[in-house]
């Protein structure tokens, strides 16, 4: 049985002709911001890094009695990364759901395209 009723995670496709109704709520957004989506990648990237650096220096930190080389990196991050890294975390939350998917969908397209080439 193919109820829709067993099924609730698929969206209801009318019959027959194309509905506008459906067409405007189930539509792939598109990249309408000029932003770059390599701007995005580089903010995700340096979030990422950012959190694994910090992930790190405080695994360090925490199980040696006093690691003065992770000492020495946690202090040059705070002075030059954090400010890098909380810039790049606020434009990627600034983002709206709907652009993020848009840039997500363009990344993975253009990747694919690359590598088809």
């Amino acid at each position: 049985m193919t109820s829709l009723a067993l099924r609730p995670w698929l969206p209801h496709v009318p019959t027959g002709s194309a509905s506008p109704t459906y067409e405007r709520h189930h539509v792939i957004p598109t990249q309408t911001d000029p932003t770059p989506v390599t701007d995005i990648d580089t903010d995700a990237r340096t979030v990422v890094e950012a959190r694994r650096l910090v992930r790190r220096l405080a695994t360090a930190l925490v199980t040696a009695p006093f690691d003065e080389p992770a000492h020495a990196e946690l202090q040059a991050f705070l002075a030059s990364g954090a400010a890098e890294a909380r810039a790049a975390w606020q434009r990627l939350n600034a983002l709206s759901d709907e652009e993020l998917t848009a840039k997500a969908r363009s990344a993975v397209l253009g990747a694919a395209a690359r590598s088809q080439k």
